[in-house]
Formats: structure tokens, sequence, C-alpha cells
């Protein structure tokens, strides 16, 4: 083997460990900027310890902005349903109002209802969901039911720094919208 042969070689596997690396970054800057953007409800569900124990279904409120955005068109394995929904984004529909991806996921039959739902106060309505009806999770919803939906608040009900309050039923969720 010559030498430029085996510097080739060289500067080849380089390049591939860089990319992987950055693969790699690309992947833990997405899971961090998903950690700071969202809030967890359990419906009907009892802290003990760790866990939560009884819950009837877990909601995720998912922030929606910029960042967020960048961060899933900058990773390539991107959950699909995530991929989805942010492109709701900077739409006709959302322009003035702040999004948000509910995920939610049933342990036990459950109806979800928009009016079921605050944001700050500010009671849901069928207008606020962005998803085509035929596929929001609303209604009777199975065990092990799993599906997305995004909704759509007015914009001052989000502030950069703010508590923002999420309740569903009796149950309630607390976060801070992240300043960047």
């Amino acid at each position: 083997m010559n030498k430029k042969s085996f510097l080739t070689i060289i500067l080849a596997c380089v390049l591939v460990f860089a990319l992987c690396g950055g693969a790699v970054a690309a992947q833990g800057d997405l899971e961090k900027v998903l950690n700071d953007r969202v809030a967890t409800l359990y419906v009907e569900g009892q802290p003990l310890g760790n866990m939560i124990i009884g819950a009837r279904a877990k909601l995720e409120f998912i922030y929606v902005d910029g960042v967020l955005v960048r961060a899933v068109k900058d990773d390539e394995r991107a959950p699909s349903w995530l991929e989805w929904h942010v492109n709701k984004y900077g739409s006709d529909e959302a322009k003035g109002k702040k999004l948000f991806i509910l995920r939610v996921e049933t342990f036990k039959p459950f109806t979800l209802m928009p009016e079921m739902i605050a944001v700050n106060g500010f009671q849901l309505k069928e207008e606020n969901i962005l998803t085509r009806k035929e596929f929001a999770p609303l209604g009777e919803l199975p065990s092990s039911f799993k599906g997305a939906m995004v909704l759509a608040v007015p914009g001052d009900l989000v502030k950069p720094d703010k508590k923002v309050r999420f309740s569903c039923g009796g149950d309630e969720a607390v976060w801070v919208v992240p300043k960047k």
C-alpha cells in the first residue's frame, strides 16, 4: 500500500466518523430541544414516588416554535409524527397564534373533547385544532391508543420565560416557556 492510498483511506475514515458524530449531535440537540418544550399531564393519575399510577391517559403538550422546527428539520432521525405536525408552524391558519402538538396516550378507555382542555384558562374549541378532524384523536378513545394533533392558542397566552398551565378535567400541568 502506498502512502497516497493510505492517506486517502484515513481521510475517508475521519470523514465518516465526523458525519456520524454530527448525526448523533443533531439527535442530542433535538432531544434537548424537545425536553425544554414538553409539559406532561396525567389524567386521573396519582404520583407514587417516581411513578404515576392509575392514570387514564397521558397528555403531552409540545410547544412548537422556530427552534423546534429547525431541530426537527436538521435531524434526519426525527420521528415522522413530529415532522408531520411541525409543518403547521408558519401556516396561514397559525398566524398570530402559538402552536402545541398534543400527544395522547391512553391506558384505559378515555373520552377526549376539545372543551376538556384549557391552556392558561383558555378553553379550547374545535376551531383551535388545526389537525384535520378525521385525524384528530377526539371522542371515545380505547385503551393503548396513541395519537397526536396540533392546537393553536392565542399568542398572548404564551410568553417567553412565563408559566403556562395546561388542564384537562381536574388535572393540571405547569410548564415554563423557554427563552429561546
